[in-house]
């Protein structure tokens, strides 16, 4: 029996945020918070194989119509050209104009739309690279690669971002099994330079 699609939330401000899931919304949350905003909205649609549906079923609803400014926010994974690619097109099959490369807004009429693909630039990879640059260079970045070596040097898959990043949750004096969560809980400085690319990219959007 397939399990029912959970509805995209209606949008209720006038500044909104689409991410891929909880850990997006607890790291932008808390950002947001450092910078002093509240009135950006931050919903959910469930991972970038929702997007097209979910951000759908979102411009449909009557609060849409008050959103004067939107932003969509996805991770790169292996080709950050393919996912801008594929949120420019989500995008254009709704009606909106594009814009031109990924941490951009663009403003037509009384609206703003903008994209943003993480780590940002042209780069490949997820949310958990900001997060690691954050890190780099620090006594518990060497004890990650050691442990990532010595587990592929076993036989184990190969460490990507998102599981330094989990390794990283590990070691924190109270462990943390999701990103988001360790920065809902503090344990990750929000406001450091390598949040930059996020930053920027909500304040485009105020």
């Amino acid at each position: 029996m397939a399990i029912p699609r959970k509805k995209v939330r209606e949008p209720s401000k006038d500044i909104v945020v689409f991410v891929e899931g909880a850990d997006e919304i607890n790291v932008l949350a808390s950002i947001l918070s450092d910078m002093n905003i509240e009135d950006i909205e931050i919903i959910e649609v469930g991972g970038k194989n929702s997007l097209a549906d979910q951000f759908k079923s979102a411009v449909m609803t009557p609060g849409f119509s008050k959103v004067r400014s939107f932003g969509i926010v996805q991770d790169a994974d292996d080709d950050s050209a393919a996912a801008f690619d594929r949120v420019r097109d989500v995008l254009t099959t709704n009606k909106f104009v594009a814009p031109k490369s990924s941490g951009t807004v663009v403003e037509t009429g009384e609206r703003k739309v903008g994209i943003l693909v993480l780590p940002g630039g042209s780069r490949n990879g997820y949310l958990e690279d900001l997060f690691l640059d954050a890190f780099k260079g620090t006594p518990a970045d060497a004890c990650v690669e050691s442990f990532a070596a010595c587990s592929e040097a076993t036989g184990c898959k190969p460490f990507d971002s998102k599981r330094r990043a989990y390794a990283f949750l590990a070691a924190f004096d109270a462990p943390e099994p999701r990103l988001g969560r360790a920065f809902e809980s503090g344990k990750v400085n929000g406001s450091h330079s390598s949040f930059d690319v996020i930053r920027d990219f909500l304040r485009q959007l105020i």
